[in-house]
């Protein structure tokens, strides 16, 4: 419990206090890593935020993929990065194993506005 707390602690204290996105996920297993999917349930106009943590090699392995733009990104441990992630399908390629990696996920739900 205390790991969480200062991991949330973390995650607050970078966020400016009005900050717009309802809702947080954390994924915090080991290796967190999904698969191909859109998030059809979040706010269609609306940015998802992804805030990585953990020890990986971010040039090896630790991507984000983005589908429809054809497009690979290298996010490093700290990265904060936006995506529409209603309207782009969007993965996170595999993890070598001994490595880490964590996210915070910011999102909306459509059906609050």
């Amino acid at each position: 419990m205390l790991q969480l707390q200062v991991q949330d602690n973390l995650i607050h204290s970078f966020l400016p206090p009005n900050f717009i996105i309802a809702a947080t996920t954390l994924n915090l297993g080991d290796q967190s890593v999904v698969d191909w999917h859109l998030d059809p349930h979040n706010l269609v106009f609306g940015l998802c935020g992804i805030f990585l943590l953990g020890l990986f090699n971010h040039r090896r392995l630790a991507q984000l993929m983005l589908l429809e733009p054809r497009v690979i990104i290298e996010l490093q441990h700290g990265d904060f990065f936006f995506l529409p992630s209603a309207c782009v399908t969007h993965r996170s390629a595999p993890m070598v194993k001994g490595e880490t990696h964590q996210a915070a996920i910011f999102y909306s739900a459509g059906g609050l506005f």
